[in-house]
Formats: C-alpha cells, structure tokens, sequence
C-alpha cells in the first residue's frame, strides 16, 4: 500500500513533468498546459468519488479529438 506522502510527492512531481514539454514549444502551450492538468486529475478523481467519470473522459476526449483530425 502506498502512504499518502508518496502520493502526493508523485503527484506534483508528475505535474511538474507535465510543464516541462509546453515550454520548449511555445507561450501558449505553456499557457493551456494548465487546463489539460486539471482534465487529467478531474477524471482521475471522478472515477473514485462519483459515478460521472463518463463525463470527465468524454470531455477530454472531446477536446482531444476534433483539434487532431482523428475520426
């Protein structure tokens, strides 16, 4: 079983990671890489305390999708 410390420590650590490739493009990835940080964990997070995690990946997949031109 994993302590809540590790969790946590891992957790920001991952989410520093996810900062990392935004600033090598440009300014405004940089700027929305927030947005898709809160997506990530919203959907996590919605699939322990609520029967909606449907709607969480529905939304990231739809935001994903469209903006990519895959079918």
């Amino acid at each position: 079983m994993l302590s809540r410390q590790f969790v946590l420590g891992f957790s920001v650590f991952a989410a520093l990671v996810l900062y990392w490739p935004p600033r090598q493009l440009n300014r405004l990835t940089l700027y929305l890489s927030p947005f898709v940080l809160v997506v990530l964990l919203g959907y996590s997070y919605l699939k322990r305390i609520t029967r909606w995690s449907h709607l969480g990946l529905g939304l990231a997949l739809g935001w994903l999708l469209p903006r990519h031109g895959l079918p």
